[in-house]
Formats: structure tokens, C-alpha cells, sequence
């Protein structure tokens, strides 16, 4: 049936970009997941792709649950709107509460670094935050995957608490109200064949494609929209800058570990960051540290007014973030290759 919105070349390419993912995971550790014990760093890399795969995969199942609401809204069909705006805004809750966890979760890593080596017991955590969205469901028919058999093996696939991931995720929201919504609809007791017969059949159909309407508009609105996989993309982009440091030839673990650790208060010059912030000596941050952590941490520490931020291409060929102060004097600061598209590792 002609619902008015034919596939979009996007849904496509989510679709194909979360399936190259999944397979560059299997590939890449094609011997199954590294032992944190005896490969500690092949085993960070390991589950820094676990989470870029994650943060992929819902990406595109929200949009597509976006997009099949939105073609059933056009249909007019008062049952069908509501069931993929359901479903959008649980993969939303999971999502915010996944992330929630991870951030903490991450957070207990950065502590556990003051010892100058990875801190396994934490990063274990985390890993289970991830091995719960991958490998948790339960009862399906899919292929099985070898990171499923070994999560679970390891115990590590405990499925995700919907109730308590909806509950945090959608508290005192208007979603949650929607989500509940949706909930009886799917159980039998809204929408029923009584509802949705004349006389009434009319205003219950207009009021079902409104609530279908309410949730997508929120769901895409930019209160809601960036807020998604915010916390989720920002413990990736952390872990991939420290993977990349820690895997370098000869690289200072030690040093790698500490210099993240201390990061938490306050950057140091010599230590986090080099540099005066001129465009011939720009700020440069030490190895592991994430860019735009370190970006906005030392912006706020110098009272930078990073709303004026822009791009600057020097002619001899290096890119900078320029920053002015309240006075109106720009701080430079080298912007890494890595943070480009086509030379970033996973970008999500």
C-alpha cells in the first residue's frame, strides 16, 4: 500500500552503515572478545566498538520507527501511528538511560586511572551496560552472534529492565504519558473494535493520530533530538581518544592513565595542555584526552566565550578552533586530524 512516503536513501544507509559495523566488529575480532586479563588493551578496544555498534543501531531503529509513524499518520491509520510512536520512545528511554549509566559508569573508569593502570573491574561495568542493549533480548530468532554466546557465557547479557529504563528515562515527561498510552493499546485495552466503530469512530481516530502527532513532534523536536545519544556518543568519543593513545606504539600507559585521571578537576598547562593559545603556538591536549572535553573544559577554565567559536584553515594547512575572550582576543586551539569525518574511527 502507497502510504505517501517512499524509503528515503538515508533509512538505507543507516541501515547499510549499521550492518558494515556489525560485520568490521566481527571481523576485526574475529577470535572473539580479547581476555581484559591477558590483551587489556585489545579488550578496551574491544568494547569501545561494542558501544560505537550500540550507539548505531539505535540510532537507526528510532529513526525508522520515526519515519513508519509518520507514514501511518499519513495513512490516517489511528492504531498503526500509535504502535512505531510507541516503540520510538522506548528505544528514546532506553537510550537516555543507557546513557546515564554509561557516563557513570565512565566516570568510575577515570577514577580507577589514577593508578596508572586500566582500572578491568570498572570497565567490566561498562562493558555489561553494553552487552545488555546487544545481547539482551531474549527469545528471538536472529542469528546468533559470537559477542552474544560470549556475554553470555560470561553472564554479562542480563536484559535491561524496561520498566525501570522507562520509568527513569520518561519520568514526570510527557512522553511517558504517551508511552503508556501506547502500552494499551498494544495489550488490547485502547483501541478496541468498540472505539473504533461508529458513532465515535471519528473523534477517537482523530484523538489517536493527535497523541501520534504529539510524540513525534517531541521526539524530533530540539529539546529531545540531540539529548538522544548525547551521553552515550560522549563516553564513545572518550573512550575511542584513549584507545587510540593507549594502542600507539610505545605509548606511556602509565602517564596515558594519570593525565586522564587528573583531568577530572582541572586542566594543567604541561601536563593536560601545551601551548599559549597563539595561532603559531596554538593549545594542544595531552595524548588521551578527548578534544572537545578538553575543548570546553579549558574554555570555561580561561572564560572563553565558546558561542563565537570558529573554524580557521591557516595557509599552512592546519585547522584551529578560535576562541575569543571577553576582550575580544582570540585563543587557538590545533584541532586533530581524527576529529574529521574521514579520519575519524567510527563516527557515529
Amino acid at each position: 500500500k502507497d502510504l505517501g512516503l517512499p524509503v528515503r536513501p538515508g533509512e538505507l544507509m543507516m541501515l547499510a552503515g549499521a550492518r558494515e559495523l556489525a560485520n568490521e566488529f566481527a571481523k576485526g575480532f574475529s577470535k572473539g572478545r580479547p581476555s581484559h586479563e591477558d590483551d587489556p588493551i585489545g579488550w578496551f578496544r574491544y568494547c569501545t566498538k561494542a558501544l560505537e555498534l550500540m550507539l548505531t543501531t539505535t540510532q537507526y531503529k528510532i529513526g525508522l520507527m520515526i519515519w513508519t509513524c509518520i507514514r501511518q499518520l499519513s495513512d490516517g491509520n489511528p492504531v498503526g501511528s500509535v504502535l512505531p510512536m510507541r516503540s520510538a520512545i522506548e528505544h528514546y528511554a532506553v537510550a537516555v538511560y543507557l546513557g546515564d549509566r554509561l557516563e557513570r559508569a565512565w566516570d568510575e573508569v577515570v577514577k580507577g586511572s589514577s593508578s596508572g593502570k586500566i582500572p578491568v573491574d570498572r570497565l567490566l561495568k561498562l562493558e555489561e551496560q553494553v552487552a545488555r542493549f546487544l545481547a539482551g533480548t531474549k527469545g528471538t530468532e536472529e542469528e546468533a552472534t559470537k559477542w552474544k554466546e560470549e556475554w553470555s557465557q560470561l553472564g554479562l547479557d542480563r536484559a535491561i529492565n524496561l520498566r525501570s529504563a522507562t520509568e527513569t528515562g520518561l519520568a514526570n515527561d510527557v512522553l511517558g504519558f504517551l508511552y503508556d498510552f501506547g502500552s494499551r493499546v498494544i495489550h488490547g485495552e485502547r483501541a478496541r473494535g468498540v472505539e473504533l466503530c461508529p458513532p465515535t469512530h471519528e473523534v477517537y481516530c482523530r484523538a489517536n493520530l493527535s497523541r501520534a502527532l504529539l510524540g513525534l513532534d517531541l521526539l524530533v523536536s530540539i529539546e529531545y533530538m540531540p539529548n538522544t545519544l548525547r551521553n552515550g556518543v560522549a563516553v564513545l568519543r572518550k573512550l575511542q581518544a584513549l584507545a587510540r593513545a593507549l594502542a600507539k606504539p610505545g605509548a606511556n600507559q602509565t602517564k596515558i592513565l594519570r593525565t586522564i585521571a587528573m583531568a577530572r578537576d582541572k586542566l594543567i598547562q604541561g601536563k593536560h595542555f601545551t601551548g599559549s593559545g597563539t595561532m603559531d603556538n596554538p593549545f594542544v591536549f595531552a595524548e588521551g584526552l578527548e578534544y572537545y572535553f578538553a575543548f570546553y573544559k579549558l574554555c570555561e577554565q580561561l572564560s572563553l566565550d565558546t558561542a563565537q567559536r570558529t573554524l580557521v584553515h591557516s595557509p599552512s594547512g592546519r585547522f584551529f578552533d578560535a576562541v575569543p575572550d571577553k576582550s575580544g582576543r582570540l585563543f587557538y586551539f590545533a584541532v586533530p586530524m581524527e576529529q574529521f569525518g574521514s579520519h575519524q574511527e567510527g563516527e557515529v
